[in-house]
């Protein structure tokens, strides 16, 4: 269950499942999980901070069924996590996901390495600028 979340400059609406192949579709804060889904299918920690992206990407890709609720705030919180400090790390998991559940294509190749350079500038700007 992917649900809406408010960051301190505005609400984020959930995308659609079919976005994951694009990124994280929510906050990670924001979803739900039954408990007998995980125990079937837990998260995998080889992916590092992307482990819950993994696990939208491996539910997108064996079909199952996840809803979106976007019009009720279930988390409030701030950019500048470990995802955000060390992008170019959870752009190689997220990427890492996808090739490993067989959803790449040519031009989710391309995506994913303009992810990766965006990231890695910003990186060297937040280095430098705090």
């Amino acid at each position: 269950l992917l649900q809406g979340s408010m960051r301190h400059d505005g609400i984020i609406t959930p995308l659609g499942i079919e976005e994951v192949l694009y990124g994280m579709p929510t906050s990670h804060q924001s979803m739900f999980f039954r408990r007998c889904s995980l125990s079937n299918s837990p998260f995998s920690l080889g992916y590092g901070s992307a482990g819950d992206y993994e696990l939208l990407v491996r539910w997108y890709s064996e079909g199952r069924n996840i809803c979106v609720v976007d019009d009720v705030i279930v988390s409030v919180f701030a950019a500048g996590g470990i995802s955000d400090i060390y992008r170019s790390q959870s752009v190689k998991n997220a990427w890492k996901a996808i090739k490993s559940h067989n959803l790449a294509t040519l031009f989710l190749n391309f995506f994913y390495i303009k992810l990766f350079f965006r990231a890695k500038l910003f990186e060297f700007w937040y280095y430098f600028t705090r």
